[in-house]
């Protein structure tokens, strides 16, 4: 006789045997869940600060559906099973697109139109455009902005959202989709530059009398995405589907929403907003490995590179319509467009500017952000100066209020509030030949160091985790070193190679504690793996053809020996598999101890080390398309994936030492070594 076997139910805790999408749920919780699927209307916002279901009580349960859905999406019952049929779903956002499009070429808003309505559930009203009415660049960009708005509210998960969570989703994310529609109605048309339905430049007239508006930034707003649509030859399915991914993408919505006035999306939007961009991810990936087999993934990949694109051309916009104005202070759409505008924080406000770093009146715009020539001028010291800034004496908390007094004391908290606004971005890093000679540099340094030199016995501790240079000795030819001793050296050398970035100089000296101790035995095992492999190994060793674990192992029958192969062997066969190039692995070797990042490093100290990540991350993506052309793309997402094998081998080696240090308590290395990695690890 068979028994039932009774467990919770994952939304509401009543005992249940049944399984419904996806998780251990009641048949009242499934059947909720599918009604809140088809059901056409908003849902009420919650009452209890969304926290009805933080434990288990029906009562709150059965009033409050916002918190019951969200909790469903929380248990995974928010799966793609839905939405296998791709055409039905593809064919849903075809019907939304046409009727935005036949609205913005057809229609506009009546005179009585408030803007306090356009964020709201409901949709705007609209009136039938008369024949006689010519739109200038104004009306049509006000059109198209709130045609989209109209389109997101229709789409399925926006009935979800809570009020202030659609307001924050519609606001985040409405231009970007306005930018994409734009290039794909101008790319739709054979044009190879954006405009108008008819025909007219995205820009107003008066713009060419401004000499001081670059040709170069509005040409490459016109052209850059049209010219990416070019070279991909895009069909309508998938800019469809690009484009409710692009809208979907929780990070545009933070990273937009932190730059204005409106708040991010609480936990529960971001949750149910990236559960959809999934559905539509697995979506594009199903369309492309359907339509182009083998080179599905190839494709993939490609489509989303335009993200980037989109991302390029929304930065541009805003320095032009700062620019814009301020050079062209009259030159402003009407009355009604203007408060649209201004509501949706798109453009600034009509005030004086202020720096971002330390709020003194200005109107310059340097290294990506707006701030003074004078916070500018330190920026561009700092980057080239080659000791390292004075510690903060406040607790890196001076420039938490603008206080001039503060700023010209300390030079250390004036930085990492650059870095904050956004100021280091790549352009001092486009010159990619250049970087790759001083990576190079550095390596065949690092190289020599740990071949040919030793630790002194009167090694300095302290010199470990200071900017200073570590002080080695030269060794001796007869010397015969051991595992233990490759070991050290290696963990030395590779401390000392990631303290010559130029990162470094603008960390604290605790920052640069935890930064060492955290990522520098990444970046031995990426090395070592590299070593082996340039002499055509397939398992990792010293360079002496010393084993990477000590002979006394062999004593004992403990070890898995799968296990110790597998750390030998894991990241060799992939780095094989690859054939990793010298300049992939210099370029990833940065990237690998840029994001071993310790959740102990101050909040200064996180963002500075991401920041130069990206850079890296742009340069290995920039590389790879100049040497891998319609490939690149593959090749950098095959590049990352050594990130998660140098990480799982970490992992084997720390269990390792675990299983050596109770088996073999005695067999420990000499008293120097074993006092430099109880240093590390202090």
């Amino acid at each position: 006789m068979s028994r039932t076997y009774s467990q919770k139910c994952a939304v509401c805790g009543r005992l249940t045997s049944l399984f419904n999408y996806e998780a251990h749920s009641c048949s009242a919780c499934g059947s909720f869940f599918r009604r809140s699927l088809t059901t056409p209307k908003y849902f009420e916002d919650c009452e209890n600060n969304e926290c009805c279901f933080q434990d288990f009580q029906r009562a709150i349960h059965a009033d409050c559906k916002f918190c019951r859905f969200h909790k469903c999406v929380d248990v995974g019952m928010l799966n793609i099973s839905r939405f296998t049929n791709l055409s039905k779903l593809v064919s849903g956002l075809t019907l939304l697109d046409s009727k935005r499009e036949f609205v913005y070429l057809n229609l506009m808003v009546p005179t009585s139109f408030r803007s306090e309505d356009l964020l709201k559930q409901s949709s705007v009203k609209m009136l039938a455009k008369p024949k006689n009415i010519v739109f200038d660049c104004h009306d049509w960009g006000f059109m198209n902005q709130l045609t989209i708005i109209e389109y997101l509210k229709k789409l399925d998960f926006t009935k979800f959202l809570s009020s202030q969570d659609l307001k924050s989703f519609l606001k985040s994310v409405h231009f970007t989709h306005a930018i994409l529609t734009s290039a794909w109605r101008s790319y739709s048309l054979k044009q190879e530059f954006m405009s108008f339905p008819d025909g007219l430049d995205i820009f107003p007239e008066c713009v060419k009398d401004v000499s001081c508006i670059s040709s170069n930034l509005l040409n490459k707003i016109r052209c850059l995405l049209i010219n990416r649509f070019i070279e991909l030859k895009i069909s309508q399915e998938e800019y469809l589907l690009l484009s409710a991914i692009v809208f979907s993408n929780p990070g545009i919505i933070e990273k937009y929403s932190s730059r204005n006035t409106f708040p991010e999306l609480s936990d529960t939007g971001r949750k149910l907003v990236g559960s959809y961009q999934n559905v539509y991810n697995a979506s594009l990936f199903q369309y492309c490995s359907t339509a182009y087999q083998q080179n599905g993934h190839t494709r993939f990949h490609e489509l989303l590179s335009v993200y980037h694109v989109v991302s390029k051309t929304y930065e541009d916009i805003k320095k032009y319509l700062i620019l814009f104005q301020y050079y062209q202070p009259d030159a402003q759409p009407k009355q009604m467009h203007l408060e649209v505008l201004q509501m949706l924080n798109f453009l600034m406000d009509s005030t004086p500017q202020f720096c971002t770093v330390c709020g003194q009146s200005t109107s310059l715009f340097n290294y990506g952000a707006m701030c003074c020539s004078a916070c500018s001028s330190f920026f561009r010291r700092s980057l080239s100066v080659k000791t390292p800034l004075q510690s903060c004496q406040n607790s890196e908390l001076c420039f938490k209020q603008y206080n001039r007094a503060v700023y010209a004391e300390c030079k250390l908290c004036r930085f990492h509030k650059c870095v904050q606004v956004g100021m280091l971005n790549t352009q001092k890093y486009t010159n990619l030949p250049k970087l790759m000679h001083e990576l190079s540099y550095l390596d065949e340094e690092r190289k020599k160091k740990t071949v040919n030199m030793t630790i002194p016995e009167c090694f300095d501790l302290s010199s470990i985790f200071n900017y200073t240079s570590i002080k080695f000795a030269k060794k001796s030819p007869n010397l015969h070193l051991s595992s233990h001793d490759w070991g050290c050296m290696h963990q030395l050398t590779s401390m000392e190679f990631i303290k010559t970035f130029q990162f470094i100089k603008f960390l604290s000296m605790q920052d640069l504690k935890i930064f060492l101790k955290s990522t520098h035995f990444n970046h031995v095992l990426f090395s070592t793996a590299m070593a082996s492999f340039s002499c055509k190994q397939g398992f990792m060793s010293f360079p002496d053809g010393t084993d990477v674990f000590p002979e006394s192992i062999a004593n004992v029958t403990c070890y898995n020996p799968h296990f110790l192969n597998r750390i030998r062997c894991k990241l060799m066969a992939i780095m094989i598999e690859l054939n990793i190039t010298t300049n992939e692995y210099l370029l990833l070797s940065a990237i690998i101890f840029c994001n071993s990042v310790s959740t102990d490093l101050s909040e200064n100290g996180r963002t500075l080390i991401n920041s130069y990540q990206k850079i890296y991350g742009s340069l290995l993506f920039q590389y790879c398309e100049q040497t891998n052309q319609k490939n690149g793309p593959l090749r950098f997402s095959e590049l990352l994936s050594v990130c998660h094998a140098v990480a799982k081998t970490h992992e084997d080696i720390k269990k390792f030492f675990l299983l050596f240090q109770v088996y073999q308590p005695e067999a420990q290395p000499v008293q120097l070594h074993q006092d430099v990695i109880e240093y590390l690890s202090m």
